[in-house]
C-alpha cells in the first residue's frame, strides 16, 4: 500500500484507524469529526466513528453514528444493520431495533442473520407469527441452521399448540442434524403431547443410545412412558442405566418406588423409597406416606411410625401425615399418641374424613374419656349433620355417660 493516502478522505481514515489500533480512541474520535466537518456526506466516516464510540462505550452516540451511515448510504454491509440492531435490542429499543433489521432485509432479502435476528426481537415484543415467519424464511434459504433455530420455532408452535408443526420442525432439523442427541428429547416431549406415545418413547430411547449421558429428566420421562405403557422391565432397564450415569439421583429412586408397586413387589417399593430419602429428605409427602404404608404391611410399625414422624416435622401443615401417623400409632396399640395425632389433624382440617371423628372418638372412649368424645362427636355433626354414623356414635356415648352416673338411692315412703 502507498504511504500516501489516494485522498483526503482516506487519510483521515488511515490516521483514525491507527489510533483506534493503539487504543487512543478519544484522539480517533476527535479526527472522525474534523473529518465529518468537511465531508458530512461520507458514510464511511461515520461508520467508523461509530464503532470507536462503541468501544469507548458510549452507546447513544454509536447508534446515531450508525444511523447516520445507514442514511448517507443503505448499502451497507451487513453486519452494520446486526451491530446497531444488537445495541438497540440491549437498550431495549425493540422497535427501532426491528425497524433497522427490516431495512436491512430491504438491501439483504436472503441475509440468514437479519432473519434469525428479526424473529428474535419480534418474540420479545409478542409478534409471535411474525418471528414464526422469520425463522421459517431462514430455513428455508438455508436448512443448515444453527441449533437454537429449530428449537426456539418449535418451542413457538408448542406454546400455540401447534404440536404438528412443532413436531415437523424438529424432524427438519435431524435431517440435518441427524446425530444430534439433544433434538430427540425435545422431538419426543411434544410427539407425547400430540398423543403419540410410542413415538415419544421411540424418541427418547435414540437421543439415550446417542448419548447416555442424558439429563435425567430424559430418563425419568422415558421411564414413566414405559411404566404407563405397562413395559415393566423395560422401564426397569432405563432406570437402572440411568443410575450407572446419576447414582445419587433421588427422583430415580423415587421412580424405581413407583415402577416397584405397579410389579407388586413390596420390598422394593421399600428400599426405593428408602434411598430416595437417604439422599433427599425433601421428597414430596405422598414418598412418605406411601413408604411407610408397606411398612405397615410388613408388620414393621415402628420403622412406619418414625417415618410418619419425620413427615410431619418435614410438613408440619398437612393434616394427612397426622391422620396417617396417627393410623400407625393405632396399629401400634399408642393410643395416646393416636388421640394426639388425630387431634392435630382435625385442628389443621376441621374438614376431616367422617372416619378420622370416629375413630378418634373410639379412642377417647377406649380411655374412658366419653366426655370427651361426646364433645367430639357433636363438633363433627355440626360439620355433618346428616351422618348417621355420627349421630349413632353421639347417642351410645350419652348413653354410657348417664349409665356411668351414680343413681340416687330410692327415697323411703313417709
Amino acid at each position: 500500500m502507498s504511504s500516501q493516502p489516494t485522498s483526503p478522505i482516506s487519510t483521515y481514515l488511515a490516521k483514525a484507524q491507527d489510533l483506534n489500533d493503539r487504543n487512543q480512541l478519544t484522539e480517533a474520535i476527535a479526527l472522525y469529526e474534523e473529518a465529518i466537518e468537511f465531508y458530512p456526506d461520507n458514510a464511511k466516516l461515520f461508520c467508523a466513528l461509530g464503532i470507536v464510540r462503541e468501544k469507548q462505550g458510549d452507546i447513544e452516540e454509536a447508534i446515531a453514528s450508525y444511523r447516520q451511515a445507514i442514511e448517507l448510504d443503505p448499502q451497507q454491509q451487513t453486519w452494520l444493520y446486526l451491530a446497531l440492531g444488537q445495541l438497540l435490542t440491549d437498550r431495549e429499543q425493540l422497535d427501532e431495533a426491528i425497524a433497522t433489521y427490516e431495512a436491512g432485509l430491504q438491501v439483504y432479502p436472503d441475509n440468514l442473520k437479519l432473519h434469525q435476528s428479526l424473529g428474535t426481537v419480534a418474540e420479545q415484543t409478542g409478534e409471535i407469527d411474525r418471528a414464526i415467519a422469520q425463522y421459517q424464511r431462514a430455513i428455508e434459504l438455508n436448512p443448515k441452521q444453527p441449533t437454537w433455530v429449530y428449537f426456539t420455532l418449535a418451542r413457538l408452535f408448542k406454546e400455540r399448540d401447534q404440536f404438528d408443526d412443532a413436531i415437523a420442525t424438529y424432524q427438519t432439523a435431524l435431517e440435518v442434524y441427524p446425530d444430534n442427541a439433544k433434538l430427540y428429547p425435545s422431538l419426543a416431549i411434544v410427539t407425547e403431547q400430540n398423543g403419540d406415545i410410542d413415538g415419544a418413547i421411540a424418541y427418547h430411547s435414540r437421543g439415550i443410545e446417542l448419548n447416555p449421558g442424558q439429563q435425567t429428566w430424559v430418563y425419568l420421562t422415558l421411564g414413566r412412558l414405559l411404566t404407563e405403557q405397562d413395559q415393566l422391565d423395560e422401564a426397569s432397564a432405563n432406570y437402572q442405566a440411568a443410575l450407572k450415569i446419576h447414582p445419587e439421583n433421588a427422583k430415580l429412586y423415587q421412580s424405581l418406588g413407583v415402577l416397584a408397586q405397579k410389579k407388586e413387589d413390596p420390598d422394593g417399593v421399600i428400599e426405593n423409597y428408602q434411598r430416595a430419602l437417604e439422599l433427599d429428605p425433601q421428597q414430596p409427602p405422598w414418598v412418605y406416606f406411601t413408604l411407610a404404608e408397606f411398612l405397615v404391611q410388613r408388620s414393621k410399625f415402628d420403622e412406619s411410625i418414625a417415618i410418619h414422624q419425620t413427615a410431619v416435622e418435614r410438613y408440619p401443615e398437612n393434616p394427612e401425615a397426622y391422620r396417617l401417623l396417627g393410623t400407625s400409632q393405632n396399629q401400634a396399640h399408642q393410643l395416646e399418641a393416636a388421640i394426639d395425632s388425630y387431634r392435630q389433624a382435625i385442628a389443621l382440617d376441621p374438614d376431616s374424613a367422617i372416619w378420622v371423628y370416629l375413630t378418634l372418638g373410639q379412642l377417647l372412649q377406649e380411655q374412658d374419656d366419653i366426655e370427651g368424645a361426646i364433645a367430639l362427636y357433636k363438633a363433627a355433626s355440626e360439620r355433618h349433620p346428616d351422618n348417621a354414623d355420627l349421630q349413632r356414635e353421639l347417642g351410645w356415648a350419652q348413653k354410657k355417660m348417664e349409665m356411668s352416673k351414680p343413681k340416687s338411692p330410692p327415697t323411703s315412703a313417709a
